[in-house]
């Protein structure tokens, strides 16, 4: 059985809209009655994360939704592992290391970077039978 997606349908107007440098919209959306704790809940956890809005002067039924088109992130937020782990390591270098904003110590990173994976390959080794 297909897993169902969480929807939020509230009353809502939408009372401001600021046109972005990127060109896109920054929607100022408030919500026309008080709300439920349970739709209090959702919206603080959708807070910081992009979905899919649907907007209607009337109220939305189920044929309403179904030629919608399909929704495709412009961006994949999601980070890898090995991205989050190159992240991480380039903190600790800057915070550890005399930086200097430039292609030597850039390259500099990438060698230290290199000789610590390595290190840590070697220590994982080491505790295999």
């Amino acid at each position: 059985m297909a897993k169902q997606k969480e929807l939020l349908k509230i009353p809502a107007s939408i009372n401001k809209i600021t046109t972005m440098a990127d060109k896109t919209l920054q929607l100022a959306i408030y919500t026309t009655t008080e709300l439920t704790p349970e739709d209090e809940t959702k919206i603080m956890r959708y807070r910081n994360t992009e979905g899919v809005m649907v907007f209607s002067l009337q109220d939305i039924v189920e044929e309403d939704l179904i030629d919608l088109p399909k929704f495709k992130k412009e961006f994949d937020t999601s980070k890898s592992p090995s991205e989050r782990l190159r992240n991480v390591l380039w903190v600790y270098y800057t915070q550890t290391h005399s930086w200097k904003d430039d292609a030597g110590h850039r390259k500099d990173f990438e060698e230290w970077r290199i000789t610590q994976t390595e290190k840590f390959i070697d220590l994982i080794k080491s505790k295999l039978e």
